[in-house]
């Protein structure tokens, strides 16, 4: 899709039954990747996602000897290319987006120099820009990393780990947030014969060093993408059924608890050749409170915002701490969106909540649609856009800067406009 301010969204001719073929997982794919450049290799994979953030991490692994590498707005690339840079020969420069710099990324540049990497900041303490140095000798093979910021950081640190020399002991401080995709990291390791010895109380990862070893692998569809269409399907009094293409039981993704989270809203998954098929239980009885945590899943925690609004649920939300620090602040975006159409997003006094060390959320109200066709902000974040969209299945509605779906879902409006959605330009 073109760049535009914002584009005016509403449908007319929805399909009863509908097929998509979703893209490659990007959390897959970018660990693959790192894996196949620590093991000195281009990557053999079938099925790579096409967004953004997987193309510029592509990129930048493929540029030999560039001193300077930008990767933009790609989180994940950026905290995968710190720990990759931080032990190879030469002096790198590790440069992203304006906001980027304001993505916190001084828990791993901490534990990288306490194994012996030398990295400096350009700019503020904490916070990319970074310059990343020759290497010192490998100075120590135990460290200890806070475990309620973000997994990127472990996970990182986990693909790095079988390369040191020494190895690496990783002890976490604090409860893990998105556990789900440390798991996946460790899983892929084993496909590419890295082991990875797992400690839970208190919890620890114990690596050996090790080599990766050359694999192919084709990459699942992403669960998190198959989200949207879990609400678009419970929102929709046409479609009867949606037929995701890519997906398996086998799955990998903390994302696919969609599937727990559809059962509640009276969606049922089953799985069939090449994917699965979401079907409307006839049978169901909606309840008025959903209660759920999003600890090993946040990445679907605004759908489902966006999708309980919609069918009218009250919802108790806990495990939305790192919401804070995604894309952009996702809890206040949210809740400055929500708004505007008569749902409140409330944070919970901790004192109020039997786990302390987890804040609670609560969202209530009934959808109040405005006199003027609603226009959502989407803060340079993919998913305030494709988590809003939805909602043209009851109300014609406005996304602004639609284009950002390209960071994880490139086809999204296209895909969109299969299922007979309408889009069109907004004019200034």
């Amino acid at each position: 899709m073109e760049d535009q301010s914002s584009i005016y969204i509403h449908t007319t001719d929805i399909p009863t039954k509908a097929s998509i073929k979703l893209d490659g997982s990007k959390s897959i794919s970018n660990r693959l990747l790192i894996m196949m450049a620590y093991a000195g290799m281009e990557s053999p994979h079938t099925g790579l996602s096409t967004c953004d953030d997987t193309i510029i991490l592509q990129e930048a692994l493929s540029t030999q000897g560039a001193t300077n590498v930008h990767v933009g707005h790609a989180g994940t690339a950026y905290r995968f290319l710190t720990a990759y840079y931080a032990f190879l020969s030469g002096t790198q420069v590790l440069d992203g987006s304006t906001q980027m710099y304001k993505r916190p990324i001084g828990i791993l540049v901490d534990a990288l120099r306490t194994i012996g990497a030398q990295i400096s900041y350009l700019g503020k303490e904490g916070f990319p820009p970074l310059v990343i140095h020759e290497p010192l000798p490998q100075k120590a093979d135990e460290i200890t990393v806070a475990g309620d910021m973000s997994s990127q950081y472990i996970s990182s640190l986990l693909m790095l780990a079988p390369t040191l020399p020494r190895g690496l002991k990783i002890s976490i401080e604090g409860d893990l947030v998105s556990r789900s995709y440390v798991d996946m990291t460790i899983a892929l390791q084993k496909e590419f014969g890295v082991l990875v010895d797992v400690v839970e109380e208190p919890l620890s990862f114990q690596i050996a060093p090790q080599q990766y070893q050359v694999k192919s692998i084709e990459v699942e569809a992403d669960w998190s993408a198959a989200s949207y269409y879990y609400s678009m399907l419970s929102l929709s009094s046409s479609i009867e059924e949606i037929r995701l293409q890519g997906l398996r039981s086998n799955r990998w993704q903390g994302d696919a608890k969609i599937i727990e989270i559809g059962a509640f809203f009276g969606i049922e998954t089953l799985f069939v050749e090449g994917g699965i098929l979401l079907k409307k239980s006839p049978d169901h009885h909606q309840k008025e409170l959903f209660e759920f945590d999003f600890t090993n899943c946040p990445d679907i925690a605004q759908t489902v915002m966006v999708w309980a609004a919609a069918k009218g649920v009250k919802a108790v939300m806990r495990g939305l701490d790192t919401l804070k620090i995604k894309e952009t602040n996702r809890i206040h975006a949210m809740r400055t969106e929500l708004e505007k159409i008569g749902i409140h997003l409330i944070e919970v006094p901790k004192k109020m909540s039997k786990k302390q060390n987890s804040t609670l959320y609560y969202l209530e109200g009934t959808i109040q649609w405005p006199m003027e066709v609603p226009c959502f902000q989407t803060y340079e974040d993919h998913r305030m856009a494709m988590s809003f969209a939805p909602l043209a299945l009851l109300q014609p509605i406005k996304i602004e800067h639609p284009q950002v779906v390209s960071k994880s879902y490139p086809d999204f409006w296209k895909d969109l406009m299969a299922l007979g959605f309408e889009l069109k330009p907004v004019d200034d």
